[in-house]
């Protein structure tokens, strides 16, 4: 009896990035491709802390591997070329980890001449404008191309008959975990919050916390999931004092991810700024809304998941919007879109088991030909471009550092504007009811003098006033009278003595 060994395929993208998204990728990824044996590869092995992580290799063990059957990239935001503080090691990891999960991935590809797939990652920014990497030639080298929402078509800057556009894989999450009843079950709300929005938007959080907890539709309990981890926000701290007024938990910072999924499944809503938080609800058929958190609204890869599902909406800035959304209790209709993730796999999978008699090794070759004339030249002219491009991203390191710093007095600045407001209003407020008492007091002296005069008035207005008049005159006059003669005395005795 013979068996068909399976097919070993390099699987890149931020598996060890601590975020509940990006590991949700193996998982699904192995779930759809079981035909499959795929490795998968991050650009370290440093774990995080969710305890059922998917294990990995390095970018850089997976490259010293020349047996590989097929590349597979994705899927997250994985496009770009930023240099991201999450697997910085030094050397070429500062600046070159994220590129290489799809850029050097897809380049490896045609070093090897094997085939090449992506699987629907976002491109948040035009390619053509990334002018770090070698983007063109590395597209070149993918032989089945996905990416998850038109936008990222449109970012990429291809032929869009050379591409598919496919949702966000997670999207088919519910159909490989079949979650389990908790005892729980839609007795509370999800929320998940983003660092910038702790910080900047707390009272507007507060609010949130507050409508929901009074609300009718709603549970008054709120579970606060760590979606979002990679910032390293300490959650229980930010809500430590909330504990006493709202039934609000703040769940522990080694929750698994099955667990996580679990949670959102069986909650009466999702609100919040995490987007795999979103299409988890969205995918097990729960109320969800996303709000952009503060710094992020221009972020397409938010709407672009929405876009799917243009009959609800998914997506909002402001949580009171929010609330709203949710408290209409609409459900997206996913049946169609799951079946194109599926579809999408089978593609990638076809990609795999397909023999491709045109060469693609050129590509690499030919790029791997100019780098070393490129080297020779800079060598003749003395030139170290490592040690050039390590100080240009110390350089950069500390322009981080320093906008870091300037954002911290930024904030502080701004909350102590928005507390010097508070007390203007305060003082404003103050000074409204000074004014008003002193109208009051000022009416009421008004009415004592009108009171008084009109008293006057009434007795010299009257007869026995006018009656007595005379007997006044003459007591006056005897009264004066009285003052000169005891003058008088006063004065002969001070003169006899």
């Amino acid at each position: 009896m013979s068996f068909k060994t399976k097919l070993k395929i390099a699987h890149f993208g931020a598996f060890n990035h601590d975020s509940f998204g990006d590991l949700l990728f193996p998982y699904i990824a192995e779930a759809y491709c079981k035909g499959l044996h795929l490795t998968h590869v991050s650009p370290t092995i440093q774990p995080t802390p969710w305890p059922d992580q998917k294990p990995v290799i390095t970018t850089q063990m997976a490259f010293e591997i020349n047996d590989w059957d097929g590349v597979l990239v994705g899927g997250g935001d994985l496009i770009q070329d930023l240099e991201l503080s999450s697997w910085d090691e030094g050397g070429i990891l500062s600046i070159g980890a994220l590129q290489s999960l799809w850029c050097g991935a897809s380049l490896f590809s045609s070093k090897l001449n094997i085939p090449c797939a992506w699987n629907s990652p976002g491109v948040p920014f035009e390619v053509s404008k990334l002018h770090k990497v070698y983007a063109k030639e590395s597209i070149d080298c993918v032989d089945y191309l996905s990416v998850r929402d038109n936008k990222s078509a449109e970012h990429l800057g291809v032929d869009r008959n050379k591409l598919i556009v496919s949702p966000d894989s997670a999207l088919v999450l519910s159909d490989i975990w079949k979650t389990k009843n908790i005892s729980i079950q839609r007795k509370y709300v999800v929320i998940s919050i983003h660092s910038s929005d702790l910080n900047l938007r707390f009272e507007e959080i507060l609010e949130l916390i507050n409508n929901i907890t009074n609300s009718k539709i709603f549970p008054s309990k709120i579970i606060v999931l760590p979606l979002m981890r990679w910032e390293n926000t300490n959650y229980k701290n930010q809500f430590e004092d909330l504990k006493d007024k709202f039934d609000i938990h703040v769940l522990d910072q080694h929750l698994s991810l099955r667990e996580c999924v679990n949670y959102i499944a069986n909650a009466e809503a999702y609100i919040g700024n995490s987007l795999h938080g979103l299409i988890t609800a969205v995918s097990y058929g729960i109320p969800a809304v996303l709000v952009k958190a503060r710094g992020m609204s221009n972020l397409t890869k938010y709407d672009g998941f929405a876009s799917h599902f243009p009959d609800i909406k998914l997506v909002t800035n402001n949580y009171n919007d929010g609330l709203d959304i949710i408290s209409q209790k609409q459900i997206a209709n996913i049946s169609e879109k799951k079946l194109e993730v599926v579809e999408n796999f089978n593609r990638i999978n076809t990609c795999f088991n397909t023999t491709n008699e045109k060469s693609k090794a050129s590509i690499y070759f030919t790029l791997q030909e100019e780098i070393a004339s490129e080297k020779e030249l800079q060598l003749i002219h003395g030139l170290d471009i490592h040690k050039y491009l390590t100080q240009l991203n110390e350089e950069n390191k500390n322009l981080k550092r320093n906008i870091s710093t300037t954002n911290i007095y930024r904030n502080k600045l701004e909350k102590n504007i928005v507390k010097l407001e508070e007390d203007k209003i305060d003082l404003i407020e103050q000074i409204d009811k000074l004014e008003s008492k002193i109208v009051s007091q000022n009416t009421s002296i008004y009415k004592l003098e009108s009171d008084l005069q009109a008293t006057i008035n009434f007795y010299t207005d009257s007869k026995s006033w006018r009656i007595t008049a005379p007997l006044r005159m003459i007591f006056k006059t005897f009264k004066d009278l009285s003052s000169i003669f005891f003058k008088l005395i006063k004065y002969r005795r001070a003169g006899k003595n």
